[in-house]
């Protein structure tokens, strides 16, 4: 059985590992940027694809609850996924790149 202080650091080391990405997924030059996103929710949906929800700001101004998608076919997807759980279960308030807030899929997160 694993100790509590094991389990620690090897909580520890995986937030480091995600932490060293700054931006993971594609860099689009159009892309909006929430900023103090905070994950309320996130599940894969029956297509495969993984639905966020969440708030924060884009541009200074509050975004409300925001639904939005990551899609498996797109690269990068399994990082930005892991990047979102982990921010999901430490509660880390973290920045998402979207194509725009009419077509909210998800292009990058800042962990």
């Amino acid at each position: 059985m694993k100790s509590l202080k094991n389990v620690k650091i090897g909580i520890a080391l995986k937030q480091v590992a995600l932490a060293s990405f700054l931006a993971i997924g594609s860099t689009n030059a159009f892309a909006d940027r929430l900023i103090g996103f905070n994950i309320q929710l996130i599940y894969p949906n029956s297509s495969g694809n993984v639905d966020v929800w969440g708030s924060g700001s884009l541009g200074g101004n509050p975004t409300g609850s925001v639904g939005l998608t990551l899609l498996a076919a797109d690269p990068g997807f399994k990082a930005m996924y892991a990047a979102l759980l982990a921010a999901r279960a430490t509660g880390r308030v973290i920045e998402i790149d979207i194509v725009s807030m009419s077509n909210k899929k998800i292009t990058g997160v800042i962990f």
